[in-house]
């Protein structure tokens, strides 16, 4: 199961302990970024002039990335639409 965390620090802990996980960021944040040492990837699907869509994402398993529970390092989503500022401020 992955775990879903809208803060960097409980999104680095869970990947510490070996436990797939998934943040929101803020629109603005870099695609590749290391947060307490655990490095965080953005899912490529969620960034700008890609063609890649969940299906094509990665096909390992044929799962997309964050779907994928055996890797050392944390998905992340940018906050979108209409409350992404509120979302933001607390992903931090």
């Amino acid at each position: 199961m992955v775990q879903g965390l809208s803060r960097l620090s409980g999104s680095a802990a869970l990947v510490r302990q070996g436990i797939p996980a998934v943040c929101v960021v803020p629109p603005d944040a870099p695609a590749v970024f290391r947060h307490e040492g655990v490095r965080f990837v953005a899912c490529p699907a969620s960034r700008s002039g890609r063609k890649v869509q969940c299906i094509s994402c990665c096909g390992r398993f044929g799962l997309p990335l964050c779907a994928q529970g055996d890797r050392g390092f944390v998905i992340t989503f940018p906050a979108h639409g209409a409350r992404a500022a509120a979302a933001a401020a607390h992903c931090r």
